[in-house]
């Protein structure tokens, strides 16, 4: 099995666990963009970042199917960390006044909007071919994440919705755990 990683979102870029779950051997580094995230060579043969990947173009409330469904399977406990993802328009703004407004009647938190700037570089690189080894999830940090991205490759992770839609851009909207 190839080298895996688990990503998350910190102060100084993103924190990347990297593992080879054959030998064992483990790595940690802080990249500073997520295009050096998506970069990497050799790229890992899965890589589970904690962060939406899809997003649509207008605002829907609830944030559609795949956090809809999640928060379903994380019940009442932890269905709050499961939060709507902005759309891709409000991403453009340059307040959360603003940000709010683009968003529509599907509104913005406040805990989203300060995602942006993550949000921003994820949107930016992702690409359908690329999200053939990047992968949405939902765990709690970066060494999760890596778990995930293990799971994934063996057929043991849950994809949620399905079958999920594609946003404009030909990205899968779904999450992995």
């Amino acid at each position: 099995m190839a080298w895996i990683a688990g990503v998350d979102g910190c102060r100084a870029g993103w924190v990347a666990v990297f593992l080879n779950p054959e030998s064992g051997e483990r790595e940690t580094r802080i990249c500073r963009f997520f295009e050096e995230v998506s970069g990497i060579a050799p790229a890992p043969g899965m890589t589970a970042v904690d962060m939406p990947i899809g997003l649509f173009d207008e605002g829907v409330p609830g944030g559609g199917m795949r956090d809809t469904a999640a928060r379903v399977l994380l019940k009442k406990q932890r269905s709050s960390s499961v939060f709507p993802p902005p759309s891709r328009r409000a991403l453009g703004g340059d307040s959360f006044e603003e940000a709010g407004r683009l968003n529509g009647a599907a509104g913005l938190t406040l805990q989203s909007y300060c995602l942006f700037p993550k949000l921003r570089e994820v949107d930016g690189a992702m690409t359908p071919h690329l999200q053939e080894r990047i992968r949405e999830v939902h765990p709690f940090d970066a060494c999760v994440a890596c778990w995930s991205a293990e799971r994934i490759l063996r057929g043991e992770a849950v994809r949620i919705p399905d079958d999920p839609p594609l946003d404009a851009r030909g990205l899968r909207m779904e999450i992995w755990g």
